[in-house]
């Protein structure tokens, strides 16, 4: 017979006053079972919007994308710091951990948003967006992005504010390039 996963986490909504395990009861129960006479805690949990992803991935990873660049030996060139590093450096650099090593250094780990609740994303996007402000980066603002959302862009479309950010990109690109070369 397999012996049952150990469940540690469960999430379940709270509806009339009861929990709802939303087609999680096998878990649940077994997780009753695994902890009878046993304390569980339970923790509020809001989980962030669908707009704060979004706006993350649409408007906050952009920004920093386009005043961020490296030199490319590849290239022999200044390029912009690719769209998927970017992503990894702000989960590292603003939702990191610190992992030890076998050698017993300890590397900075970026963590997944996914488990992320609202309050706790509100202040991942609010980590980052100081840090660009407080170093003369060009910030986006989620109340311009979620109303320009809100106009149901078509597909492909581009942030307005981002296509400006995007022509002074390339024109610092140009300006590197020639002072470097």
């Amino acid at each position: 017979m397999k012996k049952p996963k150990k469940i540690n986490k469960l999430r379940l909504k709270v509806l009339k006053g009861k929990l709802d395990t939303y087609g999680q009861t096998g878990e649940y129960n077994e997780l009753l079972k695994q902890r009878e006479g046993k304390y569980v805690e339970i923790t509020p949990y809001d989980p962030y919007s669908k707009n704060i992803r979004r706006f993350f991935e649409g408007a906050v990873v952009d920004y920093f994308q386009l005043q961020h660049f490296q030199y490319s030996t590849k290239e022999n060139k200044y390029v912009r710091v690719p769209r998927d590093y970017v992503r990894k450096m702000l989960k590292r650099e603003f939702n990191g951990e610190y992992i030890p090593t076998l050698s017993g250094k300890f590397v900075r780990e970026g963590k997944s948003t996914k488990d992320l609740g609202k309050d706790q994303f509100d202040a991942f996007i609010k980590r980052i967006t100081h840090y660009m402000e407080s170093n003369g980066l060009m910030i986006p603002y989620s109340d311009d992005y979620n109303a320009w959302i809100e106009t149901s862009p078509k597909l492909k479309e581009v942030y307005p504010p981002l296509k400006d950010l995007l022509e002074w990109s390339e024109t610092k690109l140009k300006e590197l390039n020639a002072n470097y070369g």
